[in-house]
């Protein structure tokens, strides 16, 4: 055990004898770990911020005219276009898949009508949406706007039907 002893104690005592040993043993690691994550934090940054000053270009078909005007009314920044065809639609599928569009929002058919005269068994209207999940800005118009703006619109069209959203709330998380 003592031979153990001192072979550990006589290279500990060349590591901490010799400055170029001490330097790329202690320092120069922990240097190159700030350097590298620094870089890193500074490009996810700047990608963010890319993603952030986006303008999503949205394509929608069947919008319904409250549809229309609650994008008026709040201010959500989008490019929206209109599907009016079954062409458009094949070319909008195609801007994204190659990038150049970022979401496709399909209402029902007389979306409108069933919202209105809907009563309980009845089919509940889907709105169907789009997205290239491998193109970042698509991913983001997504989130935002599935989340965001279609979540919003949803509760706008609940709070028509049912009042006071307050009655029916179970609990609060």
């Amino acid at each position: 055990m003592s031979g153990i002893k001192h072979i550990f104690s006589k290279e500990i005592a060349r590591v901490f004898k010799d400055k170029k040993m001490l330097f790329s043993v202690f320092l120069l690691p922990v240097l190159i770990m700030v350097v590298i994550m620094s870089i890193v934090n500074h490009l996810v940054g700047s990608m963010m911020d890319d993603i952030e000053d986006h303008k999503p270009i949205v394509y929608i078909q069947n919008e319904p005219e409250s549809f229309e005007s609650f994008l008026k009314m709040g201010k959500f920044k989008y490019e929206v276009k209109e599907i009016a065809t079954g062409e458009d639609k094949s070319k909008a599928q195609g801007e994204i898949l190659d990038g150049s569009a970022d979401l496709i929002v399909e209402f029902p058919k007389d979306f409108e009508e069933r919202i209105e005269n809907y009563k309980a068994g009845d089919e509940i209207p889907q709105v169907k949406t789009y997205y290239n999940p491998s193109e970042d800005y698509s991913k983001a118009a997504y989130s935002e706007i599935s989340e965001g703006t279609l979540e919003a619109y949803r509760q706008a069209l609940l709070s028509q039907r049912v009042g006071n959203l307050d009655q029916i709330t179970v609990c609060l998380l």
